[in-house]
């Protein structure tokens, strides 16, 4: 790794990229911390005898920090799709399906960089600024291959065009990519699998199309039922026009999952019930107070349906004047009607020629993807973001996915030894022998320093 990324951003005089790079994303899976203590962490490992850099206490906080501003998006890009070439070859990896995948990150404070916006928190955190990043990895086993950096209020659909550019373009993949149903848009299906040439794995949003398409298709209709991880399924397939050419988009049914989503929904609508009549309560107070507008009461009306996701199923307006104002609703039954049929019920559309079961099993393996962002998130600790230019955060982020990347390959090489081992544990064993650094020094240093305990004594 480090000749590589030397090779990438060659420095003229001073520590090389390289073996900084690596203290960072070292620091990152085994201690993570504020860059300006990083040295005196380093100081008592033994990267130093590994290494051959010393780090001065002194310097060693600006030596890293400058070393952010080699990692360009072009540096970063080409330092990748090398270390993807040879952690392949490396590991006689011979890839025949890719998970692809976004995530977010937020950040405290205001931030003034143009990357750090606001969007859609996967952290549920809507009131902070956020940078999106996108992850590719490899199906079993688990190994990244690249990411990258987007404005946080980025579209997870809007990340494949340039995802395509590193994935084919640059590293020349060929096989199946599995994305999730945010990614999956019919633009995206022409991109992936007619100009690209891939296959695909991918969730479909029920929208108007599919929603009216699953409402009308009895059970009965659906397939013989099969068992996949003790859950009972059926599958009914279509042939769907998307993008111009008819696609295989299969309906799946699960009971497990239409008892989950019939739970969800009496809650939901618990809250929706209760956040109503307390409105409506509120309206029939008598009082001298200033009474909420219109608009006010429709805002917030319509901001509890959409957060309890009961628009569609609770009917209401309002009536009267200001001063004698009423909210009259209603649970809609043809909707909830409508639910019921849909519990249990989900989409995917794929180009691969295998049974439903099959490409169910294909596209849970999302959950690996899923993983690494929980990893990133919280072994690594990606956050909090202590850097403020742009430059400096996409060069964090690149340092905690080489440190993923390292993350990985341990992993991967841990289990040849102990099968089914996981890196929390395989690290655990690492930083105990990491921090046991024992400092050796030449005789003569060795006489003089026991001689001057000798004479304290």
């Amino acid at each position: 790794m480090i000749d590589i990324v030397n090779r990438a951003a060659p420095k003229r005089n001073g520590l090389p990229v390289g073996e900084l790079v690596f203290i960072m994303a070292a620091n990152r899976i085994l201690d993570p911390r504020p860059k300006y203590t990083i040295p005196d962490w380093y100081q008592r490992t033994y990267l130093p005898e590994i290494l051959g850099i010393d780090l001065p206490l002194d310097s060693a906080y600006q030596t890293l920090t400058r070393c952010l501003d080699y990692l360009t998006d072009d540096v970063q890009m080409e330092i990748e799709m090398a270390l993807a070439a040879r952690v392949m070859e490396a590991f006689h990896l011979k890839p025949g399906s890719f998970i692809y995948d976004v995530t977010s990150t937020f950040v405290e404070g205001e931030g003034g960089a143009d990357i750090l916006q606001y969007g859609y928190s996967r952290d549920h955190r809507p009131d902070c600024r956020q940078v999106n990043y996108s992850l590719c990895v490899t199906m079993k086993p688990t190994v990244p291959l690249f990411h990258q950096a987007f404005p946080g209020n980025t579209v997870d659909s809007k990340t494949v065009k340039e995802t395509m550019v590193r994935f084919k373009d640059k590293l020349g993949l060929d096989g199946c990519l599995v994305v999730d149903r945010g990614i999956v848009t019919s633009a995206n299906i022409v991109e992936i699998v007619d100009e690209r040439k891939l296959d695909l794995v991918g969730g479909l949003r029920m929208d108007k199309r599919f929603r009216a398409l699953a409402l009308r298709t009895p059970l009965k209709s659906f397939g013989k039922a099969f068992t996949l991880k003790n859950e009972v399924l059926r599958a009914k397939e279509f042939m769907v026009e998307i993008g111009g050419n008819g696609r295989r988009c299969i309906l799946y049914s699960s009971k497990d999952k239409a008892e989950r989503d019939r739970k969800s929904r009496e809650i939901r609508l618990a809250k929706a019930r209760q956040g109503l009549s307390e409105i409506a309560v509120s309206l029939t107070r008598e009082g001298a107070g200033r009474k909420p507008t219109r608009n006010g009461l429709e805002r917030r009306i319509v901001l509890l349906l959409e957060k309890s996701h009961c628009e569609r199923l609770i009917d209401w307006r309002l009536v009267g004047g200001r001063g004698g104002r009423r909210l009259k609703w209603e649970v809609n039954e043809s909707a909830i009607k409508e639910e019921e049929i849909l519990d249990g019920r989900y989409w995917l559309m794929t180009t691969l020629d295998v049974p439903p079961k099959e490409i169910l099993e294909t596209y849970r393996s999302r959950d690996a993807v899923e993983r690494a962002f929980r990893i990133t998130k919280e072994t690594i600790k990606i956050r909090p973001i202590w850097n403020r230019t742009e430059q400096h955060i996409k060069a964090h982020l690149f340092v905690c996915f080489i440190a993923y990347l390292l993350y990985s390959l341990l992993e991967l090489e841990a289990r040849k030894q102990i099968p089914g081992i996981t890196g929390v544990k395989m690290l655990d064993k690492l930083k105990a022998m990491m921090t046991e650094a024992k400092r050796t020094i030449d005789t003569s240093e060795a006489e003089e320093f026991l001689s001057a305990m000798v004479e304290r004594e």
